[in-house]
C-alpha cells in the first residue's frame, strides 16, 4: 500500500497541484478586490469614530474576510476550475492525455478529490468558523449580548404534529426558538 502519495499518479498530483494553486491564487485576488471596495464604503466611518488602522484591521477585517469568503467560496471553485482548465486547453495537455488513453473518468479523478477537499472546508468554515467570528466580533451593530447562540453542530429534529412527521432543520447559527420542542 502506497501511502506516500495516497494512491496519487503524477498526472492527479500535477492537476491538483494547478487546482489547489489557482484556487489559492483567485481566493486571494478577490478578497483583495472585497476588501477594497469595503474600505472605500466605510472609511469615513471609521474615521469618524477616530478608529486606528491597527483596530480596524483586527476588529473588523479579521472578521470579515472569513465571512466574505465563505459568502463567495462556491465563485472560487467555479472561477478556478474555468480557469485552469481553460488554460490546460490552451497549452495543450488535455488532448494528449485523452489521445494516450486516459479515459474522461480518470482525467476528472482529481477534479473530484479537489472539489471534495473544498467542500469539506467549506462546509467547515461556514458551521465553525464564520460563526465564533462573528460571534465574538467587536464592531457588530449589535450588542454580544444580543447575538443569538452559536454552536459548531447543527441540530435536527423531528417532532410529531398533526399526525404527520416534520423535520425541522435548525442551522449552528441560530438559538432553537421557545415552544419548538416541547415534552
Amino acid at each position: 500500500m502506497n501511502l506516500k502519495g495516497f494512491g496519487l499518479s503524477i498526472l492527479d498530483k500535477y492537476i491538483l497541484g494547478k487546482y489547489v494553486s489557482t484556487f489559492i491564487f483567485t481566493m486571494a485576488i478577490l478578497s483583495l478586490i472585497a476588501v477594497v471596495f469595503d474600505v472605500s464604503e466605510r472609511i469615513e466611518k471609521f474615521i469618524s469614530k477616530d478608529l486606528g488602522w491597527w483596530q480596524v484591521t483586527r476588529d473588523y477585517y479579521f472578521n470579515f474576510i472569513p465571512w466574505i469568503n465563505s459568502l463567495l467560496f462556491p465563485l472560487y471553485s467555479l472561477i478556478t476550475v474555468i480557469f485552469f482548465t481553460s488554460r490546460m486547453a490552451d497549452q495543450t495537455e488535455i488532448i494528449p492525455m485523452l489521445s494516450s488513453g486516459i479515459s474522461y473518468r480518470r482525467f476528472l479523478r482529481p477534479f473530484i478529490i479537489a472539489a471534495t477537499f473544498f467542500t469539506l472546508i467549506h462546509l467547515l468554515g461556514n458551521h465553525i468558523v464564520v460563526p465564533r467570528e462573528i460571534r465574538f466580533s467587536r464592531t457588530l451593530k449589535t450588542p454580544i449580548s444580543r447575538l443569538p447562540t452559536f454552536t459548531p453542530r447543527t441540530a435536527m429534529f423531528i417532532y410529531l404534529s398533526s399526525l404527520r412527521w416534520k423535520l425541522l432543520f435548525i442551522s449552528s447559527t441560530y438559538r432553537i426558538p421557545q415552544g419548538v420542542i416541547s415534552n
